[in-house]
């Protein structure tokens, strides 16, 4: 194998999980310090993490692992799976009460579908009557206001009429008589609404959360999964209607474990209302955050030596990895591991870990700054230099661009 077929191979690598087969979502995928363990825990908990800290990477690599295992995985993609064209969630001319039933009719008629297909695959046959009726409490789910109605109805009759007499007595005698009567009626009717009062929000949930209890317990799979993937993607004050749907219907079914990425500071997870109560779920007591990339992608540790050495040593395999699965599609010959990779595509270790610095954490960065620092680089292998100037390149195109 030359430096140059693995130069020509980083141009391959996929930046975004989506793009990719299933397969290549967990050959790709690089486990390190329990990531796998903590991702697959029983509690309902939330991934955080920057974009391209790779949130997507991981619940894709869940759902591929627990299908394999016999569980039932429902995955979200709320940017792709949900919404319009009419983009109903974030219009303003639409009221809250609106949008936020929407969105729990979407999400949980996803849910109602994906049941659908298994009851024809058939481990739910028995069940397909209770999945059935699932879809006629779907108009029970509601967010209601205050209001009242006003009626006005009236009536109008007009009545008129004539009447006359004409006789002649002359050489040819003539008599007449005529009469003519009019008759008109006018109705109106007219209904007016008027919203008045403080907006209150409820959602009912009470017939479809029965129905899809019933169905988790008689399903055979161990574990019931929801993976929500992009949920900062929705708008901040829907956030909390959506989780405590997630809460009111899920978090109560053992078997059902849901899984949120999201980015820190752009959600909402709980809403306060009047009465001292709250629309939503509140993190720590009912959804836990099980791990942030943010800080596990640069690897805390008890020094800088022991921090340097983790976050190399991750690299190393992201690439590795990565660069495998593009020779294995083009039919080429794969790198017998991480020090064969870096042999070949890096000057020396320090080129390697100016990458690692450079990427700051985000696995995308680091691909993408790899993939510019090998066009520079030609067939030669990659320097400290080739790094600095593509990472320059990549992080000033997108200052401009934003």
């Amino acid at each position: 194998m030359e430096t140059a077929d693995l130069l020509k191979a980083l141009q391959g690598v996929e930046k975004r999980t989506e793009r990719v087969s299933d397969e290549h979502v967990v050959a790709t995928y690089v486990d390190s310090g329990g990531l796998s363990d903590a991702l697959a825990n029983r509690d309902n908990g939330i991934i955080y993490g920057r974009r391209g800290t790779g949130k997507t990477h991981a619940l894709k690599y869940l759902e591929q692992t627990e299908a394999a295992d016999g569980a039932f995985v429902v995955y979200i993609d709320v940017e792709r799976d949900l919404g319009s064209t009419e983009g109903i969630y974030s219009d303003s001319s639409i009221s809250l009460v609106q949008r936020a039933t929407r969105l729990l009719v979407d999400v949980l008629g996803i849910i109602h579908n994906r049941l659908v297909e298994e009851a024809f695959n058939g481990p739910l046959d028995v069940c397909i009557d209770d999945i059935d009726l699932m879809c006629d409490h779907f108009g029970q789910i509601i967010v209601s206001d205050q209001g009242e109605v006003e009626e006005t109805r009236g009536s109008e009759s007009l009545e008129a009429g004539t009447a006359g007499f004409d006789a002649n007595f002359g050489s040819s005698p003539r008599m007449g008589i005529t009469a003519k009567a009019d008759s008109s009626e006018k109705l109106t009717d007219s209904t007016r609404i008027k919203q008045t009062g403080v907006v209150r929000h409820r959602v009912h949930f009470g017939a479809f959360g029965s129905l899809l209890g019933k169905v988790v317990a008689a399903h055979p799979a161990p574990r019931f999964w929801l993976l929500i993937d992009e949920w900062s993607g929705l708008p901040m004050d829907l956030q909390p209607y959506l989780a405590e749907m997630l809460r009111r219907l899920f978090f109560s079914i053992p078997k059902v474990s849901v899984r949120i990425a999201a980015i820190p500071h752009r959600t909402s997870w709980r809403l306060k209302r009047e009465d001292g109560g709250y629309i939503g779920v509140e993190v720590g007591a009912e959804l836990f955050p099980i791990l942030d990339l943010d800080e596990f992608v640069v690897f805390p540790a008890r020094n800088r030596e022991e921090q340097t050495s983790r976050a190399t040593d991750f690299y190393k395999r992201l690439l590795t990895r990565h660069l495998n699965q593009v020779l294995k599609d083009r039919g080429a010959q794969q790198l017998d591991g991480h020090t064969q990779m870096v042999r070949l595509l890096f000057t020396q270790t320090t080129a390697l870990q100016e990458l690692v610095r450079a990427a700051e954490g985000v696995p995308r960065d680091a691909l993408l700054i790899a993939s510019r620092a090998a066009l520079r680089a030609g067939s030669r292998p990659i320097s400290t230099d080739h790094v600095r100037r593509a990472a320059s390149q990549v992080y000033q195109t997108r200052n401009k661009l934003f």
